[in-house]
């Protein structure tokens, strides 16, 4: 169990081909096998650093036997869990019915609500991989954000100019999963 302090890391999903589109998103407010509460040895996905990560290790079997002694602890994960659920669906539909330019968006406002800074170190190859279409499109996309003024960038470096104007180029999912987040972070 990966307890996430500082940084993001990615839940990813892979074909048989070695196609590969990220399901979910963890930052600060999150725990990376939360799914281990299953009791199922394999997790459905596979995690990557996104951005440099700090976080907690805690082997899998120390953790259970901490568990029915740690009701809060128990109770925060299973929330983590649903949180983490309720991104995978919501990933699903956006991937199935938003344009790659929302996802990017999307995607850019939800590494900022995690990271907490609006300076992200990605390159358009991670960005590709994480919205599911060519590296060349995200250069062009993220051309026109820029022309735009809603992002600025540099080889491997994106920061966010105005995060509320990205916000109107985002698909609804992006508020849908902040407030899902916020919710979160609140109870």
């Amino acid at each position: 169990m990966v307890f996430i302090e500082t940084g993001i890391i990615s839940l990813l999903s892979t074909t048989t081909r070695g196609e590969v589109i990220e399901a979910a998103l963890i930052g600060r407010e999150g725990v990376v096998g939360a799914t281990c509460l299953l009791h199922h040895p394999a997790m459905p996905y596979r995690a990557t650093v996104e951005m440099d990560v700090d976080a907690l290790v805690v082997p899998v079997e120390i953790l259970e036997r901490l568990l029915p002694r740690l009701p809060t602890l128990y109770e925060g994960m299973l929330r983590s869990l649903h949180l983490l659920l309720m991104q995978v669906s919501q990933t699903a539909v956006c991937n199935r019915f938003h344009a790659s330019s929302q996802r990017l968006a999307r995607w850019l406002l939800a590494c900022r609500d995690r990271a907490g800074t609006d300076t992200l170190n990605l390159t358009h190859e991670v960005l590709a991989h994480m919205v599911g279409v060519p590296r060349t499109w995200v250069t062009r996309i993220a051309g026109q954000l820029q022309r735009e003024g809603l992002v600025h960038y540099r080889r491997g470096v994106i920061a966010i100019a105005d995060p509320v104007g990205l916000a109107r180029r985002s698909c609804d999912c992006y508020e849908i999963l902040r407030r899902d987040l916020e919710q979160y972070l609140k109870s």
